[in-house]
């Protein structure tokens, strides 16, 4: 009796356990909702994270210069999306994708780091692709590094709402509201890639012994060959047709072609000092040609394109060729080779002012030469009938810096004197022969 109870027990326990057991509608739902993202469904769009690729030369982020699109645009493939800035140039970003502009993680001005998201696009995706679920990990974005103009900015919004609050009332002044002081903080400024770039060569630069010598060249002649050249009919009109836009030649253009001359009897400073090969050994590697980087002020920054081969360019073709650079650099268009290769570097620093400067050499470059301002001075002269008397000159000042480790004094002042001569001298030549040849 007691064998057949315990059986009976346990009947009615297994027939427990195998009882379906009612399910909650509500936990069904979860559980679909939480699966269904995993499946294929007939949904056709995908939002697709652009990522800013690496764009080589080193380069680990790039400043937003500009958006050709906005969200809700419509993209197709290679549409034009950004334009970016690197430290050595800018570069124009394409779509990879045909879709529509979901997010823009950046502003204009804003620094992004390669491999981080610049927008997302909501793209088509193939039939049976698995749509990125609702809680899915999406790519980090960095937060934004604003510029110096976004910093102003958003300082001047502040200081207005500052400006516009409410204000204790002065009973002694008819009730008047008694203006609010505007207050102002401080504000960090990240460095734009080129300052970033200019941040590190300056530092190994400084690194190394500069020797400086500056000397008064005469520009008369040149000054007035360059009116007589706009006022030659023939040579203004070859002018036109070699030089594009260029309707004058700046007293830089002379500059730059007594230097290339110089550099023919002084190739020493034609140079580029080699110390990463073998450090124990360094090498001084004389160029051949003459690769002259001008360094341009441009709103971005300082940029130092390189004119090659100057040794075979005329005045003319070399003031066709500083107008084209200036244009490119000034809309931010210089691509990385137009930097590359320099074996000396000149600075017009006198466009802008100042007379006497301390250039900072370019390494591995040897020597800079800074050009002042163009000044009409008085000068005493001897006539011809030896009387002493005063003239009007023009006149501007060079500034050479020199890697005093491989250039000496004498050899600097050597190739200066060159300069100054044929800068001097040049009232004797044909005027056509010195700007077309």
């Amino acid at each position: 009796m007691f064998g057949l109870r315990r059986s009976c027990t346990r009947t009615r326990l297994q027939s427990r356990l195998l009882r379906p057991r009612p399910v909650s509608i509500t936990r069904l739902n979860a559980d679909f909702i939480q699966t269904r993202s995993f499946r294929s469904s007939r949904c056709h769009l995908a939002i697709k994270p652009y990522l800013l690729a690496d764009i080589g030369e080193g380069i680990t982020e790039c400043q937003i210069i500009s958006w050709e699109v906005k969200e809700g645009d419509e993209v197709e493939e290679f549409d034009p999306i950004c334009e970016v800035q690197s430290d050595k140039a800018s570069v124009e970003i394409t779509s990879r994708f045909s879709g529509t502009i979901h997010k823009l993680h950046y502003n204009a001005g804003d620094v992004a780091k390669v491999g981080s998201a610049l927008l997302d696009i909501d793209v088509q995706r193939d039939e049976g692709e698995p749509e990125q679920a609702a809680g899915a990990a999406s790519p980090e974005i960095p937060q934004p590094m604003s510029t110096p103009g976004l910093a102003k900015n958003t300082t001047q919004h502040h200081d207005t709402h500052v400006g516009s609050s409410s204000s204790a009332t002065t009973g002694m002044a008819g009730g008047q509201d008694k203006p609010a002081e505007k207050t102002q903080s401080d504000y960090k400024v990240p460095l734009s890639p080129i300052q970033k770039r200019m941040f590190e060569s300056m530092t190994k630069s400084l690194s190394v012994p500069h020797f400086l010598y500056t000397h008064a060249v005469d520009l008369t002649s040149v000054m007035a060959l360059r009116k007589t050249a706009l006022s030659d009919g023939s040579l203004s009109s070859h002018l036109q047709n070699e030089a594009g836009s260029v309707t004058k030649i700046t007293p830089l253009s002379f500059v730059i072609k007594a230097l290339s001359q110089a550099l023919l009897s002084n190739p020493i400073l034609n140079s580029v000092l080699d110390t990463e090969s073998d450090p124990t050994e360094p090498q001084l590697i004389i160029k051949p040609s003459h690769n002259i980087g001008v360094a341009m002020d441009t709103p971005r920054g300082l940029v130092v394109p390189v004119i090659r081969d100057v040794q075979n360019h005329s005045v003319a073709s070399l003031a066709k060729e500083i107008s084209r650079m200036g244009n490119v650099a000034r809309a931010g268009k210089l691509r990385p080779d137009d930097m590359k290769g320099g074996t000396i570097v000149v600075s017009n620093i006198g466009s802008i002012g100042g007379h006497v400067v301390a250039p900072v050499i370019l390494t591995p470059m040897t020597a800079i030469v800074a050009v002042g301002k163009v000044e009409q001075v008085p000068v005493f002269e001897t006539g011809e009938d030896g009387n002493d008397g005063i003239v009007k000159r023009d006149r501007a000042v060079l500034s050479w810096s020199a890697d005093h480790r491989v250039l000496d004094g004498a050899t600097v002042a050597r190739c200066a004197q060159q300069v100054e001569k044929w800068l001097a001298d040049i009232k004797g030549y044909d005027v056509q022969a010195v700007v077309l040849s």
